[in-house]
């Protein structure tokens, strides 16, 4: 699936995407999790915390962001049975050359400008909130707050590859 895709499936199943969670998603599906690996026993230890506070449930065991790239959904993934400890390390895996530049990030936010245009966002809305992420670097972000509300995301980023 191409990014394009990935986000219009993103949107028609988490109607509470906002702007920030757009931009998130462009971040991720550009450089992956490798911002969240600084330091490993750090990255284990609020991996172990956030696991263990989420229940097993009926969701999307991994949602694609790219060709490349997928959210695995701790939810999904415990529903399913599968391993915490492999998750934990087709992430920290996942982190290693992944390669993308802020060039692309840009790419992908004009991308991403134009399926959201099309979804009915407020534009002006959009350019003000994306000016600010430029002019600030492009660093990596949260979910909006509306978002985590209603979705409670728990999840990783990893390289599809490893699946």
């Amino acid at each position: 699936m191409t990014f394009e895709e990935c986000l219009k499936e993103q949107l028609k199943n988490h109607q509470s995407m906002a702007n920030r969670d757009v931009i998130k998603m462009c971040y991720q599906a550009t450089f992956g999790a490798e911002h969240l690996l600084l330091d490993m026993d750090k990255a284990k230890t609020f991996f172990d915390r956030e696991y263990e506070a989420t229940d097993a449930k009926e969701e999307a065991v991994w949602e694609p962001l790219n060709e490349e790239i997928v959210r695995v959904n701790f939810g999904g993934w415990k529903r399913a049975g599968l391993s915490k400890e492999e998750l934990f390390k087709m992430f920290a895996e996942s982190t290693k050359d992944v390669g993308g530049t802020k060039e692309e990030l840009l790419k992908c936010l004009e991308c991403a400008e134009l399926v959201i245009k099309a979804a009915g966002f407020d534009m002006d809305v959009w350019h003000k909130e994306l000016t600010e992420y430029i002019e600030s670097g492009m660093n990596p972000v949260h979910h909006s707050e509306q978002y985590r509300y209603a979705e409670n995301p728990a999840y990783r980023v990893v390289k599809r590859a490893y699946l």
